[in-house]
């Protein structure tokens, strides 16, 4: 079973979810190659069809696919047909194929063709989508169009067809996009055991109230470990790892409506009221932007793939997890190291189990004996955004040399900090590669700042007094959950 479906069945996916899926995983080209990847394109549309896809709205990727429909018409032409050509006639789909076809678009004033993405002037502020974000959205269009193995099809339709007849503008396209994430709220409804993770928010929020003031939920540090210290006897809390998760998806709960009603009954875009619904209002329209993404995921795809910008078990596993929770982390840094540390010592025990090892090997890893301090954790991140400040310079050095004449003899701080780097795709033959390092910028910039706000949050803390108090009450509940009396 792949990654993508495994998230779904763990997610609760019922059986219809889980063949409307693999309709779109297993789906072939020309060739014979899967027309999706895995990672990330697939990954991430599972993580959308659960809801789990973070940031403060979970259907934003809706917002994008009407606005990618919009500029496709009003570079092409409007009707099913045009729309099926654009999104399923592609083979293979790629980010060179879409920026092809955007650059025979006809010239629209409200329709920019850039060299990296297109440019949508119909609201208040430009809307861009990048090419590669098109390999995603391709994905999603083709999910939408199977839903209910084919039942919404002509449904579907007709919201693309009302969107394409009304005149290019913010209010047509929010009409659309609450459309489809109302039908996707109730495919969620009926296709998810959406009731069970209620049923944990719950159990979050009524733990909250108890330790809060009348009118504040704090959400700290000690609040998960305290949660996951009083549940982990029962299975659905046993993995502190587990509960770090639940929280963030509190908080991304509370994110999308406000304080106390968001963390008993989330709000979902729609347009149905009596069913509890949200409707975007016009300024949230104008400011929703997509949710958060691990910028990570830039370097899975071509260009940039094709560049050794990370060793893989040095550089890119220690960032993994801050990247994919994203800013929060950085109120949150403790239980983040927590979950970084003592996360892995229980995972360690629970694979120990599953695969026999015996109660000696769990005995020895109760201690927590073996446990990485929290500072050598803190060093490594250290080092990692040393690591990011001079993959920035490297790619400023690619850039600039492929736009400016050098002096000879004339060598800055990002051409040490290329020459530096010795590892394929940092080689004379860089400069023909002059696009992907300007496209590494930006999300190399975003690691950094998640590495430098987490450090900063870091460096107020006594790591080396926290790391011992810890070590003694992971050890205690450890001891509860493993050890042989237990």
């Amino acid at each position: 079973m792949n990654t993508a479906i495994t998230t779904l069945v763990q997610s609760g996916g019922r059986d219809t979810l889980i063949e409307d899926f693999r309709a779109i995983a297993e789906a072939t080209g020309l060739s014979g190659a899967p027309r999706y990847s895995e990672t990330p394109t697939l990954s991430w549309l599972a993580k959308f069809v659960t809801g789990a896809a973070g940031g403060p709205n979970k259907d934003a990727p809706l917002f994008e696919l009407c606005h990618l429909i919009t500029a496709l018409s009003l570079g092409f032409g409007s009707g099913a047909d045009q729309r099926a050509q654009f999104f399923l006639g592609i083979d293979p789909i790629s980010a060179p194929a879409f920026k092809a076809i955007f650059e025979t678009a006809a010239p629209h004033d409200q329709l920019n063709v850039e060299d990296e993405q297109i440019t949508l002037s119909v609201g208040p502020a430009p809307f861009s989508i990048r090419y590669g974000r098109m390999v995603r959205l391709t994905a999603l269009y083709e999910f939408l169009a199977g839903l209910d193995a084919f039942s919404f099809f002509g449904e579907f339709n007709d919201i693309l067809d009302e969107l394409e007849s009304a005149p290019p503008a913010l209010a047509s396209i929010k009409a659309a996009a609450n459309r489809l994430s109302s039908r996707m709220r109730q495919y969620r409804l009926q296709h998810l055991a959406s009731a069970e993770s209620d049923g944990k928010f719950t159990a979050v929020y009524a733990f909250l109230q108890e330790r809060g003031t009348e009118n504040t939920l704090n959400i700290d540090d000690n609040a998960i470990f305290d949660f996951w210290a009083l549940h982990n006897q029962k299975n659905d809390y046993k993995g502190y790892r587990t509960v770090f998760d639940l929280f963030f998806k509190f908080l991304d709960a509370m994110d999308e409506v406000t304080s106390r009603r968001a963390a008993q009954d989330a709000g979902v875009l729609g347009a149905d009221r009596e069913l509890g619904e949200l409707d975007f209002s016009d300024d949230a329209i104008a400011e929703l932007a997509p949710s958060w993404e691990s910028p990570l995921a830039a370097f899975d795809e071509a260009p940039l793939s094709d560049i050794k910008f990370f060793k893989k078990s040095t550089e890119l596993k220690p960032l993994e997890t801050l990247m994919a929770y994203g800013p929060r982390v950085h109120s949150l840094a403790l239980a983040f190291l927590r979950y970084e540390i003592f996360g892995y010592v229980q995972s360690a025990i629970t694979n120990d189990l599953q695969i026999g090892r015996g109660q000696a090997s769990v005995d020895n890893r109760i201690t927590c004996t073996d446990a990485e301090p929290y500072t050598t954790r803190k060093d490594t991140f250290i080092g990692l955004e040393a690591h990011m400040h001079q993959l920035i310079q490297a790619c400023l050095h690619v850039v600039a040399s492929d736009n400016v004449v050098a002096f000879p003899g004339v060598e800055d701080d990002s051409a040490k900090a290329f020459k530096k780097l010795t590892r394929n795709g940092f080689d004379d033959d860089a400069l023909e590669n002059a696009d992907a390092f300007k496209l590494a910028t930006d999300p190399l910039l975003s690691v950094r700042a998640q590495l430098q706000g987490l450090l900063k949050a870091l460096h107020k803390l006594d790591l080396d007094t926290l790391f011992d108090a810890d070590r003694d009450a992971f050890q205690r509940q450890f001891s509860a959950l493993y050890g042989e009396a237990s």
